[in-house]
């Protein structure tokens, strides 16, 4: 137990090599200065080779410096790719300290930055809490560290979600006819951010949570924090990692990867004064000066049911149609258009990601290193203000909370509580170095296919998928056990010894259903959708034991069914799960009105009048 104790505490974002150590600095810099020395020569003649080689081994002696200075940043930002939810604990201090030394050197005028005043808006023992309490301090805290380390996996995760083709035909030519009206770039702006959010809605599981409920009122966060509070009790990493949060969770988690993209996003507020707790309505997306809507707990974009466009916090003000277009025999959505006055538009942005050492940091990265690391709080409140004039811009206080929260956790994961207990359970899988969080991880960076040089996530859910009989012999066939990385070491006991064969038994028997759920999910990332639906109806939904799994599995069959043109396949699945848990519905299916408004479009599409 001490062990698994052990890695709790040492919880922080973490990524699988995601990418070789980069020469680009080096190599583009060689590069500068060749093409200088050419240039130099071709306009001076011979008179002026002298001057021109002076010129070029003194930019040459300067860039040696220069690259020299950043070698900490570089090696700091490689420690950076290597870094996994097991090695977390012995990297993380090598890599502040790398980058620290960095930022110990770099002169701060080489930014333009000033605090921004949205910063005030924090206690100041909270922004304490997290090591923030001065914008300009110049040296990373583990806090900062985590914020790094949350923006490379989400950079990496949307690279490769864009890339591939929008898998949504129901909801395509509501997408197709919002993008005709608009120019080239914000139409490949806003089909990204559709990308974005079907994937989040999809591999996300609805945490069933009374907030999630869509009859529900949710109150913006304050504290003090509990463990059943909203938003908070995750950071969006965790949320990717764990495949699973509340409706606030995976929207920071859409979010951030739209951060990623360059694609500005705000949580939306109403009903309070200025500053205060409103009610959490939606998410707003801007494109081309228009916040259009989407509603992370129905999973889906909010649309003029007249028109079928994409609406914005303007529409929903003006057409009460809109919002009760999302009320249902079996559910009243909890906000109806009377609802929406006194608007906050909430930037998302952590204390760190508005100070100047992000930016500092975001201004030196290089090639392959490049992320958002900064957030201009002010100018991106400018933006939001100008799609909505009548709401007022502000920094959200959730992100803050979920740094501390986050904080608080590792403390208690040190020790052996019913707290501890529960969360190892649910979240162990995740956090252990087995095949399903290796797997997941090679996942998220978009690495599905095995290589020459390592396995691809597909071979690595497959190996996590043991079979029953093997499961079963684990606890007395040596050769069982060996073939699955048993082995008792020289030191252990056999009481030690079998003690670990009945964990791993345990470990084992839950990951096989969550690789089911996972190599789903990757198969409708390929586009594999007939083989994402054999493994979700066969492997997963057909098996009383992955009955944790079986609301997200049974909409992406859908999903996938729908893909193939299985119309009706499609109808049943959507609606299987509320079937299965009429007696709880919400503890069984979080989702379940937002798959019937999904219900609504797919008979339209399936029966065009």
């Amino acid at each position: 137990m001490t062990i698994h104790l052990k890695l709790f505490a040492s919880r922080g974002i973490t990524l699988k090599r995601i990418d070789g150590p980069s020469n680009t600095s080096r190599s583009a810099r060689s590069w500068v200065s060749t093409a200088l020395f050419l240039c130099l020569s071709a306009v001076g003649g011979i008179g002026c080779q002298r001057s021109s080689q002076y010129e070029s081994e003194r930019i040459n002696t300067q860039l040696k410096k220069d690259s020299l200075n950043s070698e900490p940043l570089r090696q700091g930002l490689r420690n950076l790719t290597q870094t996994t939810v097991v090695n977390k604990s012995d990297m993380v201090d090598e890599t502040r300290v790398l980058i620290n030394a960095w930022l110990k050197e770099v002169q701060s005028d080489s930014v333009t930055y000033s605090p921004s005043k949205m910063l005030e808006a924090f206690e100041p023992k909270d922004l304490d809490e997290v090591g923030c309490a001065s914008p300009v301090a110049k040296q990373l805290n583990p806090n900062d560290l985590e914020c790094l380390f949350e923006d490379r996996l989400v950079q990496k995760l949307s690279e490769w979600i864009v890339a591939a083709p929008v898998r949504d035909r129901v909801f395509q030519p509501m997408l197709t006819s919002t993008m005709s009206k608009l120019k080239p770039e914000d139409a490949e702006k806003l089909e990204r951010a559709y990308k974005l959010f079907d994937w989040t809605i999809r591999n996300i599981k609805l945490a069933p949570k009374e907030s999630s409920q869509v009859t529900t009122r949710t109150r913006d966060p304050r504290t003090p924090l509990t463990d059943n509070g909203v938003g908070y009790t995750n950071m969006p990493w965790e949320v990717a990692a764990f495949c699973q949060g509340d409706f606030v969770a995976r929207g920071r988690l859409f979010g951030a990867l739209a951060t990623q993209q360059g694609i500005d996003t705000c949580w939306i507020s109403i009903g309070s004064a200025p500053g205060a707790a409103g009610d959490l309505f939606a998410m707003g997306v801007l494109i081309a000066d228009q916040l259009l809507l989407v509603e992370p707990k129905l999973g889906l974009p909010i649309l003029d049911p007249d028109t079928d466009a994409w609406a914005t916090i303007q529409d929903v003000a003006k057409n009460d149609k809109i919002l009760r277009r999302l009320n249902l025999p079996q559910y009243t959505y909890a906000i109806q258009q009377p609802a929406i006055s006194s608007v906050q538009l909430l930037i998302d942005a952590t204390p760190f990601a508005m100070s100047q050492r992000a930016k500092l940091l975001e201004s030196s990265l290089l090639g392959d290193e490049r992320m958002v690391v900064f957030v201009d709080s002010d100018a991106l409140g400018a933006r939001l203000t100008k799609a909505a004039p009548n709401a007022i811009a502000s920094v959200w206080n959730t992100p803050l909370y979920a740094q501390i929260y986050a904080k608080a956790l590792q403390e208690r994961l040190g020790q052996l509580t019913p707290y501890t207990m529960g969360y190892m359970a649910e979240h162990m899988i995740w956090l252990l170095d087995c095949s399903v969080s290796n797997g997941r991880q090679l996942h998220m960076a978009g690495k599905f296919d095995t290589t020459l040089d390592e396995e691809g996530a597909l071979k690595t859910y497959t190996y996590t998928r043991v079979d029953d009989a093997s499961l079963k012999k684990m606890a007395y066939n040596p050769d069982v056990q060996q073939a699955l990385g048993l082995v008792r070491q020289d030191n252990e006991t056999m009481q030690q010894f079998e003690a670990r064969v009945m964990q791993a038994i345990a470990i084992f028997s839950r990951a096989k259903f969550d690789a089911s759920f996972l190599l789903g999910q990757l198969h409708f990332d390929r586009g594999d959708y007939k083989s994402a639906s054999y493994m979700l109806r066969e492997r997963l939904v057909a098996d009383p034991r992955a009955g944790r799994w079986h609301a997200p599995g049974y909409y992406t069959l859908a999903r996938a069914y729908i893909e193939q043109g299985m119309y009706s396949e499609a109808e049943e699945a959507l609606i299987k799960p509320s079937i299965e848990g009429s007696q709880q519905p919400f503890q069984v299916n979080a989702q379940d009105a937002g798959n019937r408004i999904r219900l609504r479009y797919l008979r339209k599409l399936s029966n065009p009048e």
